[in-house]
This record gives structure tokens, C-alpha cells and sequence, in this order.
């Protein structure tokens, strides 16, 4: 999910997407190593485009250096996608985190179905 594929709908865009397992945790969550510490303004979520988009709902996204998986061991929310008009097939969402610092990206989902999306970018200094 962070190879650039963002629109187009095709072999490569479904090797593209990340998924979280279904039905194994009550807890879904996905990791991205930024292999440095920086500091993040904002992270852009692209989300798939054929189905299912509904499934970010209720996710939320942590920053910090705890590579983990645990949203509250010392990492620090950027934002959350909460409001069901704003998550969609399709649907490109921009969370501002007010330079937050971190090497790890975290999006995290307590409970209901698996994570998916098409890609994610993080964006600061």
C-alpha cells in the first residue's frame, strides 16, 4: 500500500491493495515503517475503489515509535475517519495531525470487519 497505485482499477491495482485478515482479531490493524523519525502534518488514506469501502469506518490512525500494533502504548492519534460520509468507495481522506512525531504509521480498527485500503501517504519533515 505504499507502491504509488492510487486510481486505476486492474491486475495491478488489486496486488496492490493492503488487507487485514478476516476474522482472526478483535483488533485490526496495519503498521508502516517510515525507517526514520519524522514529523507528520498529515496522513492521506486512498481507499478502495470497487467495494467495501465502508470497512475504514471507525478507523483511526496513531503516529509514534512503538511498532507494535498497540494503538496506546505511547503513540499518538493523528485523527480518526468517524464520519460515514467521509468513507466510501473511493473515498480519499486527509487527517491533519499537527506535526506529530514518529517512525511508525498506524492504522488501527477495534473490532467489526478486516482493514483495506489502497494506499497511504504521510506527509511532513
Amino acid at each position: 500500500s505504499v507502491d504509488g497505485v492510487k486510481v486505476s482499477y486492474d491486475e495491478l491495482y488489486l496486488l496492490s491493495m493492503a488487507h487485514t485478515a478476516d476474522g482472526v482479531a478483535d483488533l485490526h490493524w496495519m503498521m508502516f515503517d517510515m525507517e526514520a523519525v519524522y514529523n507528520i502534518d498529515n496522513v492521506v488514506i486512498y481507499n478502495r475503489i470497487e467495494c467495501c469501502g465502508d470497512r475504514l469506518l471507525g478507523a483511526e490512525v496513531w503516529i509514534g515509535n512503538h511498532p507494535n500494533g498497540a494503538k496506546y502504548t505511547g503513540n499518538t492519534m493523528c485523527g480518526d475517519l468517524n464520519d460515514p460520509d467521509d468513507v466510501y468507495d473511493g473515498s480519499v481522506n486527509t487527517l491533519y495531525c499537527d506535526c506529530v512525531s514518529g517512525r511508525y504509521v498506524l492504522l488501527v480498527k477495534d473490532g467489526g470487519e478486516e482493514l483495506n485500503i489502497l494506499e497511504i501517504e504521510a506527509y511532513g519533515y
